[in-house]
C-alpha cells in the first residue's frame, strides 16, 4: 500500500477520494479516517449453500416462527456452527435478517428467513452471480459468471441428500 502523497492537513477531499478510488481494489488506508478501505470479491461457497438449504428445509418442515423466521440456534442445531460467512448470503438477496418493528411478534436478533430468490436458488430453479464486489458491507456489483446451488455445493455435499434429510 502506498502512502497518501499530499499533506493531509491541506489536501482537499476530492484529492483524497481520487487517490483512494485508484487503490481501493487492492486496499489502502483512507487518508481522511485512517481506516482500511478495500473492495472484497465475495464468492458463494459450499458452506453458504449448505446453510441456505438448511434454512430452506426448516421452512419447508414448518420449523419457523411467524412469517418464516428461523433462529440461528435452530439452523445449526446438531451441526455446530462450522460455517462462518453464511450471513453474507444477504448480499445476494437470498436471505434476510429480522429487523425490529417488522413483525408483530416482536422477535429479537438472530432470526433469518429465506427470500423468494433464495427459495428459487435453494430449490435448484435459478442461478446467482458467483462473485459480488463488496465495499463497506455494500454491494458494488455482481460478476457475469453465475452459479447454481449444486455448483456452489461442489463435491463437499450431495444436493439430493441435503434436500431429503
Amino acid at each position: 500500500m502506498s502512502s497518501f502523497p499530499y499533506d493531509p492537513n491541506v489536501a482537499t477531499l476530492v484529492e483524497a477520494k481520487d487517490w483512494l478510488r485508484d487503490r481501493v481494489d487492492k486496499g489502502a488506508t483512507c487518508p481522511c479516517c485512517n481506516r482500511k478501505a478495500k473492495v472484497y470479491r465475495r464468492k458463494i461457497n459450499s458452506g453458504m449453500a449448505w446453510v441456505l438449504i438448511r434454512i430452506y428445509r426448516l421452512t419447508l418442515l414448518g420449523r419457523v416462527v411467524g412469517a418464516g423466521w428461523v433462529h440461528i440456534h435452530d439452523i445449526f442445531e446438531g451441526y455446530g456452527q462450522k460455517h462462518r460467512d453464511w450471513s453474507t448470503l444477504r448480499h445476494w438477496g437470498l436471505i434476510e435478517g429480522y429487523k425490529r418493528g417488522r413483525d408483530p411478534k416482536r422477535l429479537g436478533a438472530g432470526y433469518w428467513r429465506v427470500t423468494k430468490e433464495g427459495k428459487l436458488f435453494a430449490g435448484g430453479l435459478s442461478r446467482v452471480p458467483l462473485y459480488l464486489r463488496v465495499y463497506d458491507n455494500r454491494v458494488l456489483g455482481p460478476s457475469r459468471e453465475t452459479v447454481s446451488v449444486q455448483e456452489a455445493l461442489g463435491s463437499a455435499f450431495d444436493y439430493d441428500e441435503l434436500m431429503r434429510a
